[in-house]
């Protein structure tokens, strides 16, 4: 199966295994990029850095994961319609 059929979505699929493990990484590298960042500028080269991001972290992720499942194929729509 190559890429191509391996990316669309059947009938009755909620969504492929391809779409999963990119929305899952996806959600995963932003999150930890953007709490990093938000972290420094907080308490900025501190001690309690590492203590504060990955406490932080997993707030990031839990909000990012669900919106890297459904905005793209939102978007996608949207982009459709606009026959872009």
């Amino acid at each position: 199966m190559n890429v191509q059929e391996n990316a669309q979505v059947k009938v009755g699929q909620f969504i492929n295994k391809r779409t999963l493990f990119i929305s899952v990484c996806m959600a995963l590298t932003f999150s930890m990029v953007m709490s990093f960042v938000m972290a420094i500028v907080n308490v900025g080269f501190t001690d309690i850095l590492l203590r504060v991001w990955l406490t932080r972290w997993p707030i990031g992720f839990l909000t990012a994961l669900p919106l890297s499942l459904f905005l793209p194929r939102l978007f996608n729509g949207l982009a459709d319609k606009l026959n872009l």
